[in-house]
């Protein structure tokens, strides 16, 4: 006889396998395994995963193969064996399926579990996971090059799209490939037009699972197909069965028992009990009529009590109950509508901008841990719906603190720390300008353009070429002391923080020096660093930022940030950004602002704390850290 744990596990199983017909539709892609590298992408009910292993020399026939069976059997048995399936017992499974690979191979794994609505991911070996959510598509999780399991943990929304990857399908695919595949919200085709680029490359590690979610909804017509299945399932039964008529009513225990035993789990009943719902109210009816007189005859003939016979349990004066309470709460309900009804075009007003706004923190609760960056859009967009309608309302209303409550709740998920993001050590070619810092440890600023770094040191501003790194040497110290540097076009800005912004314009002989204030020069004593996109961006060391135009300042003003600046150092933007960079080395983190002042995000990491320059790279969607001597890779 099987164990009831077994008995369990298989149920979980149908179950699971149910729901993953629901609302799960995926698609698989695997490459073609060689003798070096072989790749899996799993599924199983709600649980889905996309494995490769590496050699680092080529396996005999099937070498890899037989271990990446042994690892999927591994995997199964530590998590199926799971009592609870949640995040910390998935994530030791996990870490344990990896501990078992042996060593000279290398192991990328990205595994998802959905447990309802609640999205698990874990992910090791450089594997990816990405979602796309409406327009916007941003990395979820991704694992580190080694065997550390990573984790994560959120809510999933209708229509997202889910894509696991393994770090060789990562090398196969390019990210606008893969984004442009994703325009398809159905999973075969977005396989479809993958597939054939992975199989091209003899990359035997590469595969990834395509997902996308829907929840669960029973339609009408479902639900009455399956209500049609069960009637006539019903009918088959009773024609197969002999009743058994004693004309006699079942006692108040017996009746009880069957009552109960039909909440608790569905059985079927012996013999003697199966009825026909005909039997059952005329065996019952006629009883209790009998017993009541003539008054219960005549209520019983004004108000048919046919449908409550499929309550078998019931003796027919708890079904009167029951149809008297069924009643009541009807009126209940229609009282209720009614009285909901006279509240006025006020109530409705307030009640499309109160859900509209409580709709967007919810979304943005939910994305907190799954994409911060769309936590924040989203908790931004329900704090403007509110501030734009709040004076609609009386002051000391319902409505009024009613909208306060939310808007307080809105306020304190809005915050200048987008999370923590993972970072990758890459090399200094991948930013000429911090290369070129790396070389010059002494230069105090360097800011750049297309074609040409530019940095300052104890003598002057030097510019190189970023084609052939010619160096020349550009315009020589005339500033007392330099708080940033910037450029615009052909000209070059040095903000000396006693005598303001000194403006040098090539001429041909060399370089003139002006003045960009036409009067006095604002208080420049604590400035940090400048940008230019036309305007110009100067921060201080107190995290303010100020804007001038021509020579005048101009209103800005951070908003959004919760989290004040700490010793920020740099800033960074240009007539080609979108957005205003700014490198908070006291939070460790770089934070986004649009050209506005409004937050749009930050990036948080250990090795900001020491950064000394930064660049970004945003058409490749990619910060880089300068932190001692190293360079350190953010995707954006």
């Amino acid at each position: 006889m099987k164990s009831e744990c077994e008995r369990g596990r298989k149920r979980e199983a149908v179950i699971r396998r149910r729901m993953a017909e629901t609302n799960l539709a995926f698609s698989k892609i695997v490459s073609t395994p060689t003798a070096s590298a072989w790749s899996q992408a799993y599924s199983a009910g709600r649980l889905f995963a996309a494995f490769s292993l590496e050699s680092d020399t080529p396996r005999p026939d099937d070498g890899l193969s037989n271990l990446g069976k042994d690892l999927i059997s591994t995997f199964e048995s530590e998590f199926f064996t799971l009592e609870n399936k949640d995040l910390e017992s998935i994530k030791a499974a996990v870490a344990t399926t990896v501990s078992r690979v042996g060593e000279g191979i290398k192991v990328s794994l990205v595994v998802c579990f959905f447990s309802e609505d609640v999205l698990y991911l874990f992910a090791a070996g450089g594997a990816k996971a990405i979602l796309k959510r409406d327009e916007k598509i941003g990395t979820v999780l991704e694992g580190n090059e080694g065997v550390n399991i990573k984790s994560a943990s959120g809510y999933v929304e209708e229509a997202d799209i889910i894509v696991l990857q393994t770090n060789q399908f990562l090398n196969t695919i390019s990210a606008s490939t893969l984004a442009s595949a994703l325009d398809s919200n159905v999973p075969e085709d977005i396989a479809e037009s993958l597939a054939p680029q992975v199989h091209e490359r003899t990359e035997g590690g590469a595969s990834a699972v395509v997902l996308v979610y829907n929840k669960e909804k029973v339609r009408e017509d479902e639900a009455a197909a399956a209500a049609a299945e069960i009637v006539s399932n019903n009918s088959e039964e009773t024609e197969k069965e002999t009743p058994q008529d004693s004309g006699e009513e079942p006692t108040q225990t017996e009746a009880d028992r069957v009552h109960d035993e039909e909440i608790g789990e569905a059985k079927t009943l012996p013999p003697h009990e199966t009825k026909t719902v005909t039997d059952i109210n005329v065996a019952a009816g006629e009883a209790q009529i009998d017993a009541a007189g003539k008054s219960r005859r005549r209520f019983s003939q004004g108000m048919s009590l046919s449908f409550l016979g499929r309550f078998r349990g019931l003796t027919r004066q708890r079904k009167i109950i029951l149809f008297i309470a069924v009643i009541l709460i009807v009126l209940i309900i229609v009282i209720s509508a009614f009285a909901l009804g006279r509240r006025g075009a006020t109530s409705s007003d307030f009640d499309a901008i109160y859900n509209e706004a409580l709709t967007k923190y919810e979304e943005g609760q939910s994305l907190r841990q799954l994409n911060p960056s769309l936590s924040q859009d989203s908790f931004r967009q329900a704090q403007q719906i509110l501030l734009a309608n709040k004076d609609t309302f009386d002051e000391g209303s319902s409505e009024d603190q009613q909208i306060e409550e939310l808007l307080a709740k809105v306020t304190s998920g809005i915050t200048g720390d987008g999370g923590q993001v993972s970072v990758s050590e890459v090399g200094a070619d991948q930013s000429k300008m911090l290369s070129l810092a790396i070389d010059n440890p002494k230069a105090s600023y360097f800011s750049q353009n297309e074609d040409f770094v530019y940095f300052i040191k104890s003598d002057g501003i030097t510019k190189v070429d970023k084609g052939n790194s010619e160096e020349e040497e550009l315009i020589e110290k005339s500033w007392k002391q330099e708080g940033g540097l910037g450029l615009f076009g052909s000209n070059v800005y040095v903000l000396d923080r006693q005598n303001g912004i000194l403006k040098f314009v090539p001429t041909d002989d060399g370089f003139s020096e002006t003045d960009y204030f036409t009067g006095d020069s604002p208080d420049f004593s604590e400035a940090a660093a400048i940008a230019i996109d036309g305007s110009i961006y100067v921060l201080h060391t107190n995290g303010t930022i100020n804007k001038y135009t021509r020579g005048e300042e101009e209103s800005f003003e951070i908003t959004g940030l919760t989290t004040n600046f700490s010793s920020p150092t740099r800033i960074l933007t240009s007539e080609d950004f979108d957005n205003i960079y700014i490198l908070d080395r006291g939070n460790s983190r770089i934070v986004v602002l649009d050209k506005a002042g409004a937050f749009v995000n930050s990036y948080t990491a250990a090795v900001i704390k020491s950064a000394r320059e930064f660049d970004v790279d945003e058409v490749g969607g990619k910060i880089y850290v300068l932190s001692g001597e190293k360079v350190y890779q953010i995707e954006i």
